[in-house]
This record gives C-alpha cells, structure tokens and sequence, in this order.
C-alpha cells in the first residue's frame, strides 16, 4: 500500500468573503520540499487540488476550499487542522494561539487583515508571510494528529473531515428566499407590536413606557402592583396566568425578537441571485452539532419555512430523522421497553403516558399523549417539575408542581434502564458518546452529563450521513439547509425522485453506523418550498 501524499496548502486573499475578494497568493509545499508560492492557478496546482489520491491539509479548509471552488476549481480529499483541535476541545481556534500551545511557536500575524492583500504590489513580507503560516501548518498537522491518536479520537475527527465538503456546498450554494413576501407577514407582527404596547400602556396608565426598556418596566409594574426580581421571560412566566398585562408584555417581546432577529437583518443577508448564504459551522455547539450563524438558518420561525423556496424548474426535497435523539437514548440505555416501542412501530408518546398513567394505549387521550412527549423530550435534558410544568402551559396544560414531579418518578419507573444511565452519567469522570467523542466529567453542568451522549451521538450520525451524500449526490444537485436532524437538498425537478431515494438512502445508512439496531425512519418529501 502506497502512502498517501499530503500536500500543506494556505492561500491569501483580498477579502475574507468568497464572493467578494480574489486569490492573491497561493503557497503549497508537499513537506518534503521547500513552499513554493504562486499568484495564479496554474496546471500544476490544479491537478494537485484535484487529485483524490492527495491530501490537501488547510488550517480552517472551509475557507481556501470556497475560493477554490467558486473560482472554478475542483478540490477533493483535504484536511482541516481547525477541525482537528476542535476534537482535542480546543477553544482558541486561530493559527497562532494553536501553535502557541503546541508547538511553543510565537507567530506574527500581522499580515493577516485582508486590507494588506489589497495592494497592487505583493512584497517579499507578503511572501514570507505565506510560507510562514504553511510551514506552521505542516508542523502542528503532525503535532495534532499525533494527539487524536493518543487519546483514542482519530476515527471521530475523520468522520468530521468527510463530513466537511458539506459545508463548504451549504456556504457555496445559500437558499433562495421570497423576503418581500416574508417581510409583509411581519408587517403584520410590527403592527401588532404597536397595538400591544398601546394596549399595555393603556393597562399600567403611563402613555410613554417603553415596553424595551426593563427598569420602566419593573417600576411600572411595581406600581401596578406586581414585584418582579427582574424582566426575563421565566421571571414573568410566573405572573403570566394572573395578569393580562405579563401575558402582553411577553407576547411583546417575543414579537419584537422576532421582527428584529428575521426582519430588517435578515435582509442584509440576501444577495443579488436571491439566495440567503449563512455561515456554517461543522462543529457550532459543545454537542458536536452544526451551527448557522448571520443569519441563524437554523432558527428560522417556523412561519418563515414556506419563503425559502426552489428555482424555476427545480425542486427542495426535504429529509429528517423521526425521534433520532429518542432512538440514542434507547440504544444507550438498553431499556427494553423502550427499544420495544421502537421495534414493534408503536407512538412512543402513547406509550409513555399509557405507562405514566397506568393504562392501555387505545384509552390514551390527546391531553395525555401530549404529556408522554413532554416527558420523553425533556427527561433527555434532565427536567425537573418546574421544567415539565412551565413545557405543559405552552399547551394548555395546568398542572401543579407535585403533578408534574408525579410524572417525572412515573416515567423514570416506566423506563428503568434510563434511570440507571442517567446516574451513571451523573457519576461519570468523563461523557462519551456512542461515535467516541469525548467531554471532561467536571467543566459539565448536570443537564449537559444528560444530554451531550445522546444530542452528541445523533449528530455524529447526520456527519455521517452527510459524509455519504457528499459522495452520492450529482453535482448538479445542491445541499441548500441542515437543521440538525434535517437535510435539505435542491434539484432539477426531473431528478427528484432519483435525489429523494439517494438522500434518504444516505440519512438511514449514515445513522445507522451510529444507532446499529434500532430501526432507523427519515420523513422526506419533495416540495416547492422548505416545509415539511
């Protein structure tokens, strides 16, 4: 067996956005060699991005990779050393502060600013510049490869590295979106804003309050006659259910969040084709999950789905996994009556309120099933009775606190082995999940000891997933959304049949290398735009 070629590959650019700027400088050096550097492309170095049999190492890949690609070239096989340190848990992720504490290298990142690539002329100091950061990058390669083999997390960082192309395609190809028709059902949020905040003021008698300000608010409302500690929402949730004018006030916020968050700066978002690019994130959240930041794709208002739409002629197929994190639990704790329930295809939420409430599935009530969900959901994140409670309210559910905690032993009983797991987790020196990743026991609050094997665990399983789509999709199909148990793809509509089968093909077969005996099921459907 040959020993693959790694190539060390750092490019400079006028400006940190693909779109934007332009390649001024490439510098590469197969680590055996002096760097070599060039302005352009050239045959040479196309081949090398091209060649699967080379491994091209970047430090934060997602970046070069886009340049590349958006310029027209292809880049396969590569490597990531931000990637790398962020499975060894690093926190500081730049080039500097990685080789600070690694290679005990002090480098100068003076030349880094985009605005010193924006010159007519590069100088000698641009050029050393780059090999610098390649020779840097060559070193701590081998120096963080060396620790993912210690401590037992190469095969979890290499399910991240194949998973990485799926960012860079999601960054590349954005969503399109109807934000003119989005922005008129806001239209109606900010009327309704200035009708509530007339209405509260009318209520409290104080004709200029400001609704956003939470000193007026406090003091109004201690003249009112209600003492509040502070204005959060689980501070006024309190107060909710006895006065109108919390009930208001909320209700105020919650629409303003909104307007402000999927409004006015949503739109700067929208480039000229109409499409909506966020910047990704292939490991966002302590969990291992993705992120989407500027905008936050993946926080979109439920409301805002049926905007984000396909191009003439093509289609969105739209894929996500069934209970997935529910499904972990089950394969972690081994409950039987769980996997049970899983294996036979019985509603897992009737099930839990028929064992909560002591009776046959068939006489479950809507009130009740509604309840078996909420335990099933929040017994992952370690909830108590307040948090079961405060869960039920946002359904019309009134129940007491000893209610609630009635329910919370009742599962716990109904579900022995959950039991044992959680404390197990709550006793352990360190958390793994069911793919190898690794979190200390104590930087862990106990609601993370709970939930990061089991959120961890489900993530690592869509990487894979999405690491077996980037290899079966065409390249004419594009990789628009990923909402952490949802994919989203866009293709010809004559292809959509063909690109819903190989997604969902690609979503069991990839979660299955994580969840390996309980079924696996992906909902997914082919649509004009992104609703379920």
């Amino acid at each position: 067996m040959t020993k693959l070629k790694v190539v060390f590959v750092d490019i400079e650019t006028s400006s940190l956005y693909f779109m934007k700027g332009v390649i001024r400088l490439i510098a590469f050096s197969d680590g055996n060699s002096e760097v070599i550097t060039k302005t352009v492309v050239d045959d040479e170095l196309k081949e090398i991005l091209k060649d699967e049999n080379i491994l091209k190492v970047f430090h934060n890949a997602k970046f070069d990779v886009e340049f590349f690609v958006h310029n027209g070239y292809e880049v396969n096989n590569y490597a990531c050393t931000l990637i790398m340190a962020q499975i060894l848990g690093e926190k500081e992720l730049s080039l500097k502060a990685l080789c600070n504490k690694y290679l005990g290298i002090a480098i100068d990142k003076s030349m880094q600013h985009s605005d010193n690539w924006s010159v007519d002329e590069l100088t000698q100091e641009h050029i050393d510049y780059a090999i610098n950061d390649v020779t840097n990058t060559r070193l701590l390669y081998y120096r963080l490869l060396d620790e993912l083999v210690k401590r037992n997390l190469l095969e979890t960082y290499e399910r991240e590295r194949r998973a990485l192309p799926s960012i860079v395609m999601l960054e590349l190809n954005g969503i399109k979106m109807n934000f003119d028709q989005w922005d008129k059902v806001l239209d109606y949020d900010r009327e309704l804003c200035d009708e509530i905040q007339k209405e509260v003021r009318a209520i409290l008698g104080l004709e200029e309050l400001n609704l956003n300000s939470p000193k007026q608010l406090v003091e109004a409302l201690y003249e009112y006659g209600i003492k509040l500690h502070s204005t959060s929402d689980d501070e006024l949730a309190k107060y909710s259910d006895d006065h109108e004018v919390i009930k208001l006030i909320r209700k105020y916020r919650k629409l303003m969040t909104k307007i402000k968050t999927y409004g006015d700066k949503m739109k700067t978002f929208l480039h000229g084709d109409g499409r909506i690019r966020g910047s990704w994130w292939l490991i966002g959240a302590t969990s291992g999950r993705m992120s989407c930041k500027n905008p936050p794709l993946q926080a979109m208002p439920s409301s805002s789905r049926e905007f984000f739409v396909a191009e003439k002629g093509n289609k969105l197929i739209c894929a996500d996994y069934s209970q997935v994190e529910l499904r972990v639990l089950a394969n972690i704790s081994r409950d039987e009556t769980l996997i049970s329930y899983f294996n036979e295809g019985v509603d897992l939420h009737a099930g839990t309120a028929s064992l909560v409430f002591n009776k046959p599935i068939e006489e479950v009530t809507k009130e009740e099933r509604q309840v078996g969900k909420s335990l099933n959901f929040g017994i992952c994140y370690g909830i108590t009775a307040y948090g079961i409670q405060k869960n039920l309210r946002k359904f019309g559910i009134h129940i007491s606190l000893e209610e609630a905690e009635k329910y919370r032993v009742e599962f716990l009983k109904a579900y022995p082995k959950v039991k044992e797991l959680q404390d197990k987790l709550l006793r352990a020196d360190g958390i793994i999940s069911l793919g190898g990743r690794y979190w200390e026991g104590r930087a862990l609050s106990m609601t993370q000891r709970l939930n990061l094997p089991i959120q961890g665990s489900a993530a690592e399983g869509l990487k894979e997933a999405l690491a077996l789509l980037v290899c079966n999709m065409k390249s004419s199909w594009k990789l628009v959304a990923v909402v952490h148990d949802e994919v989203v793809i866009e293709v010809a509509e004559e292809e959509a049949m063909e690109a819903k089968d190989i997604l969902k093909c690609c979503m069991i077969n990839g979660m299955k290398k994580i969840i390996n005996d309980i079924p696996i099921i992906v909902d997914i459907s082919i649509s004009d735009n992104w609703c379920k």
